[in-house]
């Protein structure tokens, strides 16, 4: 690991009066001095092969129509079998605005009205979202928590799919609990998608944020996988979320059709700047995000020996992602009232439990990809407020 590259995460970047949904609208939650950690981006620069391929565009100065460039498809089929051991034909490549527009795309695309749409609570709010908007009826398979983290119920998931689902929403890994789930689990989710003929379709934005000692695996490595549809972006790893850029893999040939068409139809295509940005993340971001795990891997362990000691709060260390899912049930407050301890008596923002769905009472989820000295600023914050509650 480079570690200039890792110290280059400690540097603070003013966010502040430049357009940022994260710091320029504290005072939109009545605090305008409270620490912003909950929209899921990151508070840090990106790779400068990306700045400088942006910069070099912006300087040509013309930025009419533009067509795609086969190094584009080639970036990503190489990212993903160099950085996660997984095989991708070009043909398979398609692009989206975001994730969230794809999740609307591939069920427009593939289901009638009606269609049983399973997925995991508590989980990225627009699941539930999207599939209300396609006009699908959403079924809940909650996850379990364990003593050692949490699991997915495939008893619950196997009678739900007997008794007729059609698609599974799947996000891996997760978002907010910060599970990397294991290969065998990941086997065992496929073949039963396969027997039971529902389509996977597996939002990973955040495959490429694996923490000390995880390994995400990919879907589409797993035996049966070439039947899933997978959502990936370098918006998420290399905090280009503004560029909006996205790409969805989808080895089926019928289906990539009905899912290009409805993009098509919904002139749902992607800008130069995008394609730009992602090609260069891929082609030469790989030491940057090396420093960056390390960096989020810090910071992870950092939280964790604080909320650990921390009366009426605890949380599972998160395997992925840079988001910690905080479970508050013990403080005794309503989520109005946890809402507002965390902003007015803490000085944080975080991103309410209930925004994840059922599950999500009485939690709060904490973006940590932000400098180690605004984590413990934020502990610290915690501590005090809790010891005064």
């Amino acid at each position: 690991m480079d570690m200039n590259l890792y110290m280059q995460f400690h540097e603070p970047v003013n966010r502040v009066n430049t357009e940022c949904i994260k710091w320029d609208n504290r005072a939109s939650f009545g605090n305008k001095d409270a620490l912003p950690m909950w929209v899921a981006d990151m508070d840090f620069k990106t790779a400068d092969g990306i700045i400088d391929a942006l910069v070099k565009r912006a300087q040509h100065g013309v930025f009419g129509y533009a067509q795609e460039n086969a190094r584009d498809k080639e970036a990503v089929c190489n990212w993903m079998k160099k950085r996660h051991n997984t095989h991708v034909e070009p043909e398979w490549i398609l692009y989206s605005p975001g994730v969230v527009d794809s999740i609307y795309h591939v069920l427009n695309a593939k289901f009638e009205k009606g269609a049983r749409v399973v997925i995991q609570p508590p989980v990225y709010g627009p699941f539930s979202g999207m599939t209300n908007k396609a006009g699908m009826k959403l079924i809940e398979n909650r996850l379990i928590e364990t003593e050692n983290g949490w699991a997915i119920d495939f008893n619950g998931l196997e009678e739900i799919f007997k008794a007729g689902a059609e698609a599974m929403i799947f996000c891996s890994p997760h978002n907010p609990i910060g599970r990397v789930w294991k290969k065998d689990e990941l086997e065992t989710l496929v073949k039963l998608c396969n027997q039971y003929g529902v389509l996977l379709i597996a939002d990973e934005i955040h495959a490429d944020f694996e923490l000390r000692g995880a390994v995400h695996t990919s879907i589409l490595s797993v035996p049966g996988g070439e039947n899933a549809v997978v959502f990936i972006s370098a918006t998420k790893t290399f905090n280009l979320a503004a560029i909006r850029h996205s790409t969805i893999l989808c080895p089926n040939e019928d289906l990539r059709k009905k899912i290009a068409d409805s993009l098509n139809n919904a002139m749902a295509e992607v800008n130069l700047f995008g394609r730009l940005a992602t090609r260069a993340a891929y082609e030469t971001g790989w030491d940057w995000l090396d420093a960056l795990n390390e960096y989020l891997s810090d910071s992870r362990d950092i939280l964790m020996q604080g909320i650990e000691k921390i009366d009426g709060i605890r949380a599972h260390a998160p395997e992925g992602t840079y988001l910690m899912w905080l479970d508050c049930r013990e403080l005794g407050l309503s989520d109005d009232e946890l809402k507002d301890f965390f902003i007015q008596k803490c000085g944080i923002i975080p991103t309410n439990g209930t925004f994840f769905g059922t599950g999500g009472e009485g939690h709060m989820r904490l973006n940590f990809a932000t400098t180690h000295k605004n984590i413990l600023t934020a502990l610290e914050r915690i501590e005090k407020a809790v010891r005064g509650a």
